[in-house]
């Protein structure tokens, strides 16, 4: 039993693997699963997918809830494309370092310019 069922799959795969367009076919699009932050239950229930097992997703590219995500897509291949709704650290720690910099620059000036005037 177990030998037809994996031959079977075998065959299907292998049919669909030369007739590509009958893949695409068959296989869906892309699935929005928050959108603008909202979670899009119907789409999750459609991919037999929890709240829970999102959340795990999540967690293992960095978030630590799914009110953090602004936008998640589930692509065919299986691949999770998510996008946070405030910048990652490495862009928040960025821009506080310019806003640093640009503080210290600006001393310096006023600084230059008190020393020009004595």
């Amino acid at each position: 039993m177990l030998e037809s069922a994996l031959g079977t799959n075998y065959l299907v795969v292998r049919f669909l693997f030369r007739h590509r367009r009958l893949d695409q076919i068959i296989e869906s699009g892309p699935t929005v699963l928050i959108e603008r932050g909202k979670l899009n239950t119907r789409a999750l229930a459609r991919e037999l997918m929890t709240e829970s097992e999102l959340l795990t997703v999540a967690h293992r590219q960095g978030f630590k809830s799914l009110k953090e995500i602004e936008r998640c897509v589930l692509d065919p291949s299986g691949t999770f494309f998510i996008e946070g709704k405030t910048p990652p650290l490495t862009e928040r720690q960025h821009a506080e370092l310019r806003t640093q910099l640009d503080q210290i620059n600006k001393q310096l000036s006023e600084l230059r310019q008190q020393i020009q005037t004595r």
